[in-house]
């Protein structure tokens, strides 16, 4: 949408700014939208009497240093919608300077750590608590201050949208929202002005991603207690801030430096561990198959989580996105990238699984002169096909997620589909069932439904004529 920046600037009432919101949401959800009222932005605004749980969801996620947990805080969905909205107004809003290097388009980890190559001093330096930092008295003498200037009616209404009542009442940016990011850029302006003015006076680069704020330089500055570093407490704390002393590092040439988990000593490039645990991925999938590999993985990252943590990534997408990173990092046309990527896109190639013909089930017995069963195990209460196969019938057990305490028979019934599959890195054939069971038991088990075969996949077996 055109002339976001030049509206938003110009808007003189809360009536004005929702005029806007329902614009942006008509253009990009089209006529089937449904428009925002003052009704709803003041429910979702009022931090004092609409309770936190109304508003937010919160809760934790494993820091990198085990035991430890992070308190995230995300809007519920109508209240983030909202946000979005107001995040691409700000973002219109915003031109962030050269030093900033977090949350910011065409930016990234690689770029924040490239400004500090062939330096022989480098220092890390943390803001405690960075968001919760940032209150919502922050944002709006920010909003309304230069070069904002945006009225104060509508810069308090996005104050109060974008932010958190905490135990103690305080409002500030949670983190976990859509807006924290560039709300937390926008309240730093002030602050990286003053970083780069310190950071000239000394002969020095500085960057700051997020709450990461990084200067180098060929001479040591650096030292506690030394004109620099009380410079900079002072910048600091006059801004509303604290640093944090346990992440305070200083980094000399000849040892290891890193910037925002990149090394930096030579070249751009990530630690040994990490190529290290690209390579154990891939040696597992391609020993032990897909499966297996899977599994283990989903139980190593599971230790130190919580028991409520429910959601597990794919090991197949883990590996994708640690490979795009280390393209970022290493560049695409990497050795060792290469390698992995070629070895990762064949071990892909080589699990896809080929439809090579598909049944009716009644074809399927028809063609193969077969009859089969579903049944399950009294004793194990395994699920099993019954495969006849000349001198004797044949077992292959059912990865099936069915309740059986109470089951007897199931029957495939004759309009099902039966695809037969290959797996090159398997070297055999599966057959794929879709369609309808039938129980034959007198008693539905508990969890078993009418779809629940639906998909369902054989164990491999090679009974099947030539294709």
């Amino acid at each position: 949408m055109n002339g976001i920046r030049e509206r938003l600037i110009k808007l003189k009432s809360i009536d004005d700014f929702l005029k806007l919101l329902n614009e942006m949401v008509k253009e990009e959800m089209g006529d089937s939208y449904h428009p925002y009222t003052i009704q709803q932005l003041s429910f979702y605004a009022n931090t004092n009497s609409v309770p936190t749980d109304k508003r937010y969801y919160t809760f934790e996620i494993p820091k990198k240093k085990k035991g430890e947990f992070r308190k995230i805080s995300s809007p519920v969905q109508q209240l983030k919608n909202i946000q979005y909205f107001i995040k691409e107004m700000l973002e219109e809003l915003y031109i962030p300077k050269d030093c900033v290097m977090g949350f910011v388009k065409k930016k990234s980890v690689v770029d924040n750590a490239k400004k500090h190559l062939n330096k022989y001093y480098v220092q890390n330096l943390d803001i405690k608590d960075f968001f919760p930092s940032i209150t919502q008295d922050m944002i709006f003498r920010c909003l309304t201050n230069e070069p904002y200037f945006i009225d104060f009616n509508v810069a308090f209404m996005i104050a109060r949208l974008c932010c958190i009542r905490k135990d103690d009442e305080s409002k500030v940016l949670p983190q976990g929202s859509p807006t924290s990011p560039i709300l937390a850029n926008m309240v730093c302006s002030r602050l990286d002005d003053m970083m780069m003015r310190l950071a000239r006076q000394f002969h020095l680069d500085y960057t700051r991603y997020a709450d990461d704020m990084t200067f180098s330089g060929q001479y040591n500055s650096f030292k506690d207690g030394g004109r620099f570093m009380d410079l900079l407490t002072s910048i600091v704390e006059r801004n509303g801030f604290k640093i944090n002393t346990d992440k305070k590092r200083i980094q000399k040439h000849g040892s290891r430096q890193e910037v925002t988990g990149i090394i930096i000593s030579s070249k751009a490039n990530v630690r040994r561990k990490y190529i290290k645990e690209i390579r154990s991925m891939l040696h597992n999938w391609d020993s032990s198959g897909y499966a297996k590999a899977n599994k283990r993985f989903a139980e190593c990252y599971q230790r130190g989580r919580r028991k409520n943590d429910t959601v597990i990534p794919d090991l197949k997408n883990v590996i994708d996105g640690k490979l795009e990173y280390l393209k970022m990092v290493k560049g695409q046309g990497d050795v060792t990238y290469l390698k992995l990527k070629d070895r990762f896109e064949r071990l892909v190639s080589q699990s896809e699984t080929k439809v090579l013909r598909t049944w009716s089930w009644r074809d399927f017995e028809k063609d193969n002169g077969v009859k089969l069963d579903i049944k399950v195990s009294p004793v194990s209460k395994e699920k099993f096909i019954v495969f006849p196969n000349e001198s004797k019938s044949q077992r292959y057990f059912l990865p099936l997620s069915l309740d059986v305490s109470d089951l007897d028979t199931l029957q495939i019934e004759s309009t099902c589909t039966v695809e037969i599959t290959s797996n090159p890195q398997l070297k055999k054939y599966n057959a794929f069932i879709s369609g309808i069971a039938r129980q034959n038991a007198t008693r539905l088990p508990a969890g078993l439904s009418a779809t629940a075969l639906h998909g369902a996949a054989l164990a491999p077996f090679a009974a099947v004529k030539p294709l």
